[in-house]
């Protein structure tokens, strides 16, 4: 068979990244199939991150460099979007590794299931160094068909009742379309600053026909911090407030069982506990969470769609937190989250 060679456009966002950022682009300039464009852009960072791509960038000329003030990993990656010159679009974060034949398999895949919307391949976690015996790509294995109705539900409860996604929340392993992208206008979204690609992937995979996954290994995530939802952030609340509107129009649009709508605000009420009112390292005094938690019982965001009945769902300690919230037992609460966070 003869393949039709495709051109990538590879989107790799960067912040303050030096130490590791050589491995990422040797990574990607040195892959057997050379036919993409490498779009590095700079979030102001206050490194030697920029000198490095600028570096590279006069050494090869299918690197392109963008720079920008600090915005954020979501209007970086836009950035890239607007500015790719070619269909077929893949993330890939500035800390991680691609395997080498990674895009010699994408090219593969598009010759062979050209009516694909979204194909997934697998990753690989890692600490500071790969492992010494890294996974072989057979060309040759079985894609499988992606229910797009189940993932969209899953995605909309990840990290609720479920561990594994048909289709996980990040970005990366992933073939995206431009035509699709730009046709329905569908950008990371750059006010959020939780979860937004997770609402990217459910975005498109909204206008997605045909989903494959592919069990092959072709990316190594390095686990670093990179979540912020660790921190304390007093707008947390009104962003995951936000979130659950935003989950509103997904649910009606793909006609979601009210149940799973009911997990996510489930997790959404856990999660603004856990990560604003319950936050040991914010400054409130007790009265003020007091304050917060009583304002969230009674939002109507979350009252109007609140029904208990699938309470049973979620796991148990979830359950006792829920139980607890139900009935306004905030001195309960304000103890077994002190009691998590030692």
């Amino acid at each position: 068979m003869i393949l039709k060679k495709n051109n990538f456009s590879l989107i790799i966002p960067v912040y303050n990244c030096e130490k590791y950022l050589l491995q990422c682009i040797d990574s990607i300039m040195n892959q057997s199939y050379n036919k993409f464009e490498a779009i590095f852009i700079d979030d102001g960072s206050n490194d030697g991150s920029l000198k490095i791509l600028k570096d590279y960038s006069k050494k090869d000329k299918r690197i392109k460099v963008f720079s920008q003030k600090n915005s954020g990993v979501s209007c970086a990656r836009n950035v890239g979007i607007d500015n790719a010159k070619y269909e077929y679009i893949l993330f890939v974060d500035s800390d991680d590794i691609l395997n080498e034949k990674a895009l010699e398999y994408y090219n593969f895949l598009i010759n062979t299931h050209s009516e694909f919307d979204m194909i997934q391949t697998k990753l690989l976690r890692f600490e500071t160094q790969l492992p010494s015996r890294l996974f072989e790509i057979n060309f040759e294995s079985i894609l499988g068909n992606v229910n797009i109705k189940k993932s969209i539900t899953k995605l909309i409860i990840a990290n609720t009742t479920i561990k594994e996604n048909t289709i996980f929340p990040g970005p990366v392993c992933k073939i995206y379309k431009k035509g699709i992208l730009d046709n329905y206008n569908i950008r990371f979204v750059s006010d959020y600053f939780m979860y937004e690609d997770g609402i990217f992937n459910l975005e498109y995979l909204t206008k997605c026909k045909k989903v494959y996954s592919s069990e092959n290994i072709t990316y190594y995530y390095r686990n670093t911090p990179k979540s912020i939802t660790n921190r304390y952030n007093p707008s947390y609340m009104e962003q995951r407030l936000k979130m659950i509107e935003y989950m509103k129009k997904i649910v009606a649009f793909n006609e979601i069982e009210i149940c799973y709508f009911n997990l996510f605000i489930y997790q959404s009420i856990i999660d603004i506990m856990s990560f604003s009112i319950f936050n040991t390292k914010s400054n409130l005094n007790i009265k003020d969470k007091k304050s917060i938690f009583l304002d969230l019982h009674n939002r109507k965001e979350i009252c109007d769609y609140l029904d208990y009945n699938f309470i049973n769902m979620m796991p148990m300690k979830k359950r006792a937190i829920l139980f607890l919230y139900k009935y306004k037992l905030f001195y309960a609460l304000y103890f077994i989250y002190g009691l998590f966070k030692k």
